[in-house]
């Protein structure tokens, strides 16, 4: 799977489907599937939990040959420097050390 499709196509889904509960974000992928990690600072909406969906539903179909899709969500308190990355970040809020 090239790297390139997996991540425009991640970055478009992600237009306009970020919240402020989102701490951090985390894709890994293979030719076959396709996981979506999402780290939020409270328990998400369900509103939230369907952006997921819909993230994935629009990778889906630009990316065709992938058959699995997961979406994990993990509320965490860790500062997002710290938090686990999968394959690659597509997006991460900005952590101050002070």
């Amino acid at each position: 799977m090239e790297r390139s499709l997996v991540l425009l196509a991640t970055q478009r889904a992600l237009i306009g489907a970020i919240t402020p509960n989102m701490k951090a974000i985390t894709i890994d992928y293979n030719s076959s599937s396709y996981v979506l990690r999402i780290y939020f600072s409270s328990q998400p909406s369900e509103e939230e939990v369907e952006l997921l969906k819909e993230i994935t539903s629009e990778v889906s179909a630009d990316i065709p040959s992938i058959e699995t899709f997961k979406e994990e969500v993990v509320v965490t308190k860790e500062q997002s420097n710290k938090l686990e990355r999968l394959k690659e970040w597509v997006y991460m809020q900005y952590y101050s050390p002070i």
